[in-house]
């Protein structure tokens, strides 16, 4: 049976938690192997984002056209395994700022309310619309490689909305219990704003359009995580090769899936271009 969790105290507005501890957390992170097969599936992911397929990863010419300062696929393939080490290296420590929040949030005490889920949800699906539009892929074409459906890719939204929005009130609370502060100097860092030495003219630009407080929380938040994350004890996990395989497999079904796409948009815009004489 599920814990009924008591509503936090508001006040002036504004709800305040607790969690049930403040000690570091402990989290396990998985790092992820690099193999032949996923070097050969970036290579062919990199060749027909470029329009390619295996005959032109055969062609020299090319290669040297297409990649600058690459000379054959050999060259290629190097640079794609080099580049997806360092990703996954970068995907070892992206996971702490998540699992940090999440351990987090198992603390919460209180109930977050629907309308913060509401507002964490209205971010959530913007971060996927944005997400796709970079990747020049459809809501449609995800749907397809993924194998979701429309009441999956909801629910998928109001999971993610509900884990935000309690991990969100976890590090308030966490904020709330060190009495954590935050300096004007020191938004521009945590807020992941561009570096700049006019730190007044950006603070009265953000005053000015109204987004001061949102920009200040968003800081105070990460500078709280970055606190909490240095604190924590980690455990790294390092991919074995079954789940190796099961991964590249995984990553096959969806390389295919693009190729796919990919082949019926080219259909498409060779029917557009048709005309009847």
């Amino acid at each position: 049976m599920e814990l009924v969790k008591p509503e936090p105290l508001i006040i002036s507005g504004r709800a305040h938690y607790t969690l049930t501890s403040y000690d570091p957390v402990s989290i396990v992170i998985d790092v992820a192997s690099t193999t032949d097969e996923d070097v050969e599936l970036a290579v062919q992911m990199s060749v027909m984002q470029l329009g390619g397929g295996p005959a032109e990863l055969a062609d020299e010419a090319w290669i040297r056209e297409n990649f600058e300062g690459l000379h054959n696929a050999s060259e290629l393939r190097e640079l794609v395994r080099q580049e997806l080490m360092a990703m996954n290296g970068q995907a070892a420590e992206q996971q702490k700022v998540q699992k940090c929040a999440k351990e987090l949030a198992k603390r919460l005490v209180q109930a977050v309310p629907q309308s913060s889920v509401a507002r964490a949800r209205q971010m959530v699906e913007q971060s996927f619309a944005m997400g796709l539009q970079e990747q020049g892929v459809t809501e449609n074409e995800f749907m397809i490689q993924t194998g979701m459906r429309t009441s999956d890719l909801q629910a998928m939204f109001a999971t993610q909305a509900k884990d935000v929005a309690e991990q969100e009130a976890a590090i308030d609370a966490w904020i709330e219990h060190r009495n954590l502060q935050i300096s004007d100097e020191e938004i521009p860092q945590y807020a992941g704003m561009p570096p700049t030495e006019d730190t007044t003219k950006l603070l009265y630009d953000l005053h000015r359009s109204g987004q001061y407080e949102s920009a200040r929380t968003f800081a105070l938040r990460n500078k709280g995580m970055s606190i909490v994350m240095a604190e924590a004890s980690c455990t790294y996990r390092h991919e074995t090769p079954a789940q190796a395989q099961k991964r590249a497999a995984q990553t096959r079904r969806t390389l295919e899936a693009q190729m796919q796409a990919q082949a019926q948009r080219r259909k498409a815009n060779s029917r557009s271009h048709l005309k009847l004489v």
